[in-house]
């Protein structure tokens, strides 16, 4: 995990859309295969004591950079696996053979943002995972989306330059993979991946199928502002959560994956989103308590 983030920020600066597209692809054809390797050879593995969900451009970065400060919290592989969204046809002992303990004792996670808002993956997880807990963190939808696009923008995968538009096109460009992944559990969505900016920020809508699936005792919310504003305090709710004592060290890193100085979002957009938004909302609000600050 260190390594990567080391790399991205090393390489983020300099490499165009296509050079990031092929890294991404080479460390997950690493990753994969040193998981077969695992599975082969029975290797002592376990099964995840948790997995960060989400959201994309939520926190979970930072969240999980920080979570593996604890002397008790050991990563996958890598830190984004997508099993339960990408690559579930791969099988179960694929998954596990990324958890290989290596003579490790303490708990072991990942941390796949697309799992909140997947269709299939709560209840995928709930079956392969029958006590592994689930973290969820929530930005405020609009400032999640607009990192989002920028996000996508800068890999080289969304070709429109104007923030409004892809919005506009959302709907147009997503309704039929949408329909589609709902039919065919194989199906693998690049619209769904890349192009999804609002519809991943209705946030309740995920929550209530993740908490059917798991049990609401199975899963925590965090609000994003909590999490950069009152860091150790909401680390602490996760340690609690967890069932691990607070660790010794309560230094915080910075956040490496922040976003860099670039286009700033329309503030009448902004606001005609927040209004878009704003149902759900208010029922994160009446719920949870969340989300009082967007």
């Amino acid at each position: 995990m260190r390594a990567e983030r080391a790399v991205k920020r090393l390489v983020d600066p300099i490499a165009s859309p296509a050079s990031r597209k092929a890294l991404i692809a080479t460390r997950d054809a690493a990753v994969g295969g040193a998981a077969r390797v695992a599975s082969l050879l029975r290797l002592p593995r376990v099964e995840p004591e948790f997995v960060v969900i989400g959201a994309q451009k939520g926190g979970t970065t930072f969240l999980f950079q920080e979570l593996l400060r604890h002397p008790d919290i050991h990563p996958a592989l890598t830190k984004e696996l997508h099993y339960f969204d990408d690559k579930y046809a791969r099988g179960h002992q694929w998954y596990l053979g990324n958890f290989v303990t290596a003579g490790r004792s303490g708990i072991f996670a990942e941390a796949s943002p697309s799992y909140l808002f997947h269709p299939r993956a709560p209840e995928r997880m709930a079956e392969d995972l029958p006590s592994t807990k689930a973290i969820g963190v929530l930005r405020d939808p609009v400032a999640r989306a607009f990192s989002h696009w920028r996000h996508e923008r800068g890999l080289g995968f969304e070709p429109i330059d104007r923030f409004e538009d892809a919005i506009a096109a959302e709907e147009e460009r997503t309704a039929a993979d949408l329909a589609r992944m709902a039919e065919d559990p194989s199906f693998v969505s690049f619209a769904w991946r890349h192009y999804t900016y609002r519809a991943r920020g209705r946030y309740i809508d995920q929550m209530e199928r993740w908490e059917a699936a798991l049990g609401r005792d199975r899963v925590l919310w965090l609000d994003s502002a909590d999490l950069y504003g009152e860091t150790e305090t909401t680390l602490d709710r996760v340690y609690d959560f967890l069932g691990l004592h607070r660790p010794q060290s309560t230094t915080i890193g910075r956040n490496d994956m922040a976003a860099r100085d670039g286009e700033v979002l329309d503030p009448l957009y902004a606001a005609e989103l927040r209004r878009y938004f704003e149902p759900w909302n208010q029922r994160l609000r009446e719920r949870y308590g969340l989300g009082e600050t967007w």
